[in-house]
């Protein structure tokens, strides 16, 4: 699974940049094997106004699976990230799930 975060009009450290590692792995890990690439965006969409500015784009792709597009917004980045990697998770765990339920049984 091949991980990039990028950061616009906002600055991430780099202990921030691994706290948002460590959470997308931690929601996206059990699905690595159906998972080729994890492209997170993190926007500050207002700049120095502040208000819930925060934007994070997470987009999924894999072989097993059509591209999964999660988009959050909040005021804090490591929550709105959390937050994104959570329902990116629940929404290719259930794209796993619809397919083999759809799949046809292999002929015997």
């Amino acid at each position: 699974m091949k991980l990039t975060i990028r950061a616009r009009r906002l600055e991430l450290s780099p202990e921030l940049r691994a706290q948002l590692q460590r959470r997308l792995d931690f929601a996206l890990g059990r699905l690595a094997t159906a998972i080729r690439a994890v492209d997170v965006t993190i926007v500050d969409t207002n700049g120095p106004r502040g208000g819930e500015d925060k934007q994070c784009r997470i987009q999924v792709r894999g072989p097993a699976i059509n591209e999964i597009v999660i988009e959050h917004v909040g005021t804090d980045v490591l929550s709105t990230v959390s937050l994104a990697a959570e329902r990116a998770g629940r929404a290719v765990a259930r794209s796993l799930s619809r397919r083999r339920a759809f799949a046809p049984a292999l002929a015997t």
